[in-house]
């Protein structure tokens, strides 16, 4: 009765360990709405082992798990959350993997006690602790692999898979002599999934880093960019300046003539003009802040350059609280989506309103734009669409690394439709 009970427990803490670090891979959000899905899917495959263990035997429901879990799982996975196929077929193979952890562990209390009740405690065990520490763990890493090319993915891939069809060709779909216990010819599977672990966040470490270091090369590159724009806007200016210096004795002039002739509303006209003129020589800055006026002041000029209506308001002091290079790749990113989808609402129709302040230590940042057609949304951001433009580079999966940034600085980000307008809303 009690091995029974285990047995049931180390089967379903093994499909609940697959389907959670499957979808962690994937940087599927822990809200309440996705844990239910996952739980209830976890529930109906979990029942379908069953039946099939009842009907035809645990050998026939091994080897019939890839039908009845596996495959149901990338297909759910890909569905429900929107992930690519490839990427879902590839979390299923990592987690698969990983189960080899609890299997070895397992195996080794087995060959010490020679009793099966000790093997599936110790792997309910085994199963509950490494899905702790791998949840912990790649939720840190937040989702990199997303952003994987498919040849990139294919080569993190390959590992995974070719344990996979090697455990169920030698230990599901056949059994191959060996000569000693079988902990000791799993020991090599059980070295290789460390290995691969160790490789993944060893990879994932050096992957953040070159990120930080290109966040930062980019920064300040559009800061020099910026500075020498600004350069040539205050040369403009001086020029103007002098230009309406020389000039403004004549303006003067034909304001008192005006005024003179009882012509009020020619000489309001002329003062207007003159109003505009002195405008026309004034260098805009945005904030007191100058990573915030960069990125605003880059997009807002090239907002206007493809006729979008650029509206900004910023008020944050000139020390941030969070990461200078953090709110600039936020920003870029949000106001770089927003000016493309507002160029796309057709003409005359394209604005793009921006408000950033700062509220007990916190940024609040929200992008509001309007747009040619209304994004589909998944947990609060735009399903990824992985567009490519004329460069050949990959767009569409900008939204999710910013949540992700202001994930990692203890804020969050959400995105919404309202009417005719996309909002995306941060706080930092």
């Amino acid at each position: 009765m009690l091995e029974t009970i285990l047995w049931a427990a180390h089967n379903a803490t093994t499909l609940l360990f697959g389907v959670l670090v499957s979808a962690a891979v994937l940087d599927v959000r822990t809200t309440r709405a996705s844990a239910l899905w996952l739980l209830g899917f976890s529930a109906v495959s979990g029942a379908a082992f069953a039946l099939v263990d009842a009907w035809a035997g645990e050998l026939v429901a091994r080897q019939l798990y890839p039908l009845v879990v596996h495959a149901p799982l990338v297909v759910f996975l890909a569905w429900r959350f929107r992930r690519r196929v490839s990427l879902c077929v590839f979390a299923v193979l990592v987690a698969y993997l990983c189960c080899q952890v609890s299997n070895w562990v397992g195996l080794l209390s087995l060959w010490a006690s020679e009793s099966m009740c000790v093997y599936y405690g110790v792997r309910v065990v085994v199963t509950v602790t490494v899905l702790v520490v791998l949840l912990r763990t790649l939720a840190s890493m937040g989702g990199w692999i997303l952003e994987k090319s498919g040849a990139s993915l294919a080569l993190f891939a390959m590992l995974p898979a070719v344990y996979y069809v090697f455990d169920y060709a030698t230990n599901v779909y056949a059994s191959l002599p060996n000569s000693g216990p079988k902990v000791v010819s799993e020991f090599t599977a059980f070295v290789l999934c460390l290995f691969y672990l160790v490789f993944l966040f060893s990879y994932f470490k050096q992957y953040e880093e070159r990120s930080a270091a290109e966040k930062l090369n980019w920064m300040l590159e559009t800061e020099l960019a910026q500075a020498s724009r600004e350069v040539e806007a205050q040369r403009r200016s001086a020029r103007e300046i002098r230009v309406l210096r020389h000039d403004m004795r004549h303006y003067l002039q034909g304001i008192s003539l005006l005024v003179g002739q009882g012509d009020e509303q020619g000489a309001q006209e002329r003062i207007a003009e003159v109003i505009g003129f002195i405008d026309q020589t004034v260098v805009r800055h945005w904030s007191a802040n100058d990573v915030v006026n960069m990125a605003l002041s880059t997009w807002s000029e090239r907002a206007e350059a493809v006729g979008v209506r650029f509206a900004a308001k910023a008020t944050v002091p000139r020390e941030l609280p969070v990461p200078e290079a953090d709110v600039f790749a936020i920003m870029s990113n949000a106001l770089e989506n927003a000016v493309r989808a507002a160029s796309e609402a057709g003409e005359g129709s394209g604005v793009v309103e921006v408000s950033l302040r700062e509220s007990d230590g916190r940024l609040l940042l929200s992008v509001g734009n309007t747009f040619g057609e209304a994004p589909e949304l998944v947990d609060g951001v735009p399903v990824p669409t992985r567009r490519v433009d004329d460069a050949g580079a990959e767009h569409g999966l900008g939204v999710q690394s910013m949540r992700r940034a202001a994930e990692r600085l203890g804020g969050n980000l959400l995105c919404s439709v309202e009417g005719s307008y996309f909002w995306l809303r941060a706080v930092l």
